[in-house]
């Protein structure tokens, strides 16, 4: 039987003795960010309430980067003898990146299985929700084997280093401008 994303991040938290209270705040902000992203999209939405949205935005993103980190921070650090297995994500981005599955799943079934689309659009969600289906399947896996290679103590996480400065009034304008080598200059 497939699991869902919320059955795979029950089954980290348990395995891994994760703090349920901070991922169900993560799930909550998550939910909030969701409501908000679409408020601010919303094409009859005045100027000044895409502005308040935003601020709210940027304002849950930085308590679900205080979320992921919690997470992370409840994890042993683990001295490796030999070379492990090598992860991309954390365990708090992993468990972000589920919920996120989630809420996308939850969503797309809504509209596969309503009327509320013409069948072109329809077809089209349901081609994404299988998609997402797919990717929670592969996430199964690596969460599956990151357990394995944890209580083994062979999992290499990456640190957890994705500060975000767009809160910090003294880099605003500098933000986003950089360059490098073979990549030109951005802004």
């Amino acid at each position: 039987m497939a699991l869902t994303p919320s059955e795979i991040v029950h089954g980290l938290a348990t395995s891994l003795n994760l703090p349920m209270d901070t991922i169900g705040t993560l799930i909550r902000v998550h939910e909030q960010l969701w409501e908000l992203e679409d408020e601010a999209r919303c094409p009859d939405a005045s100027d000044q309430t895409v502005a308040q949205c935003k601020r709210r935005i940027d304002q849950a993103n930085a308590s679900r980067h205080a979320l992921i980190n919690a997470v992370d921070a409840t994890l042993p650090n683990i001295e490796l003898d030999s070379l492990g297995s090598l992860y991309q994500q954390t365990v708090g981005e992993l468990i972000d990146c589920l919920v996120v599955l989630q809420l996308k799943v939850g969503n797309l079934q809504t509209l596969v299985s309503g009327q509320r689309l013409g069948v072109t659009r329809r077809e089209e969600c349901a081609r994404n929700l299988g998609m997402c289906h797919r990717k929670t399947q592969h996430l199964a896996l690596v969460a599956d084997q990151l357990v394995t290679d944890l209580h083994a103590g062979r999992a290499m996480l990456p640190p957890r280093a994705d500060p975000k400065l767009y809160l910090h009034a003294e880099l605003r304008g500098l933000s986003g401008k950089f360059s490098s080598p073979g990549m030109g200059t951005h802004s």
